[in-house]
């Protein structure tokens, strides 16, 4: 018979099975019963404490699903049989890769529901990626009036010339993980479609934290996007005013703000304006 490297094939294959079983000795089946119900609990307390309890089932379902395996390997590794012994450390060993993977990624989405991708695969996206709260207008009935009153502190122009406005973001926190909070600013006319209209100034993306947050934009006539323009016929000195909305948003964490572009831009990519008070300002003609 042909050998490869002095040894015959079959000879290969048992010094194979023998290293496994040295090594299977090595870690007892009790502590490997014990590795997957700590795993698995652990996993399992995350999820339900960031109310995501069907990551806990998974995480049981895991360990359960492990076990019956572990079972069968053991009976399996009875065998006298190099060829069955090797395809019952086969099987062990894609079961304990699989049970890794189902474990640490269950606890990363436990913990930062993300990526996207796996919260879809393990079926709670619902729970990391619920859509936020119902748009309000400062000039329509909201169905909360409550959230609507209390969500913003206040709003308007400071002293220097930025545009502010206080949140009270205590009412957003379940969006804390997968949102941020961000003032898009539009001025008003009567014939341009607030929502489609591109001329609007963004602050950077702010975390939820639960307390009040300041969000200001500094407006340089030079340099803003806003139409705060001069009225036709205007000469200096004239004064005119004008309506500034300022529109409260919540986009997704992953989003860049370049990617906004107006208001319809916020709701295509999977945010929504939560709330848009507006103030009057007196402008003077240069």
């Amino acid at each position: 018979m042909k050998t490869l490297g002095g040894v015959k094939p079959s000879s290969k294959l048992t010094l194979l099975v023998n290293l496994l079983d040295r090594a299977v000795r090595v870690v007892p089946a009790a502590r490997y019963f014990g590795g997957v119900v700590a795993a698995s609990v652990t996993v399992g307390i995350i999820a339900l404490i960031n109310s995501l309890s069907w990551l806990t089932v998974v995480a049981i379902l895991a360990a359960i699903i492990a076990m019956v395996i572990f079972y069968i390997f053991s009976r399996i590794e009875k065998s006298i049989d190099v060829v069955v012994k090797l395809s019952g450390y086969t099987l062990i060993i894609v079961a304990t890769l699989a049970f890794i993977f189902v474990i640490v990624t269950s606890a990363w989405l436990a913990l930062a529901c993300k990526p996207r991708l796996l919260a879809y695969l393990y079926g709670v996206s619902q729970v990391c990626y619920a859509p936020p709260p119902m748009a309000a207008r400062s000039d329509t009935a909201s169905p909360s009036p409550a959230f609507r009153d209390m969500l913003v502190d206040s709003w308007g122009v400071a002293d220097n010339g930025a545009f502010y406005v206080r949140v009270n973001s205590d009412l957003l926190l379940k969006y804390q993980y997968n949102f941020k909070l961000m003032l898009i600013l539009e001025v008003e006319y009567v014939n341009l479609d607030r929502i489609t209209d591109i001329g609007i100034d963004k602050s950077d993306p702010f975390t939820i934290t639960g307390g009040i947050i300041n969000i200001a934009i500094p407006v340089q006539f030079s340099s803003t996007h806003l139409r705060l323009g001069n009225p036709p016929n205007s000469k200096p000195g004239d004064q005119y005013k004008r309506t500034v909305d300022f529109n409260i948003v919540i986009i997704p964490d992953d989003l860049s703000t370049e990617q906004i572009r107006s208001l319809s831009d916020v709701q295509k990519l999977g945010g929504q304006i939560i709330r848009t008070p507006s103030t009057i300002v007196t402008l003077t003609v240069a």
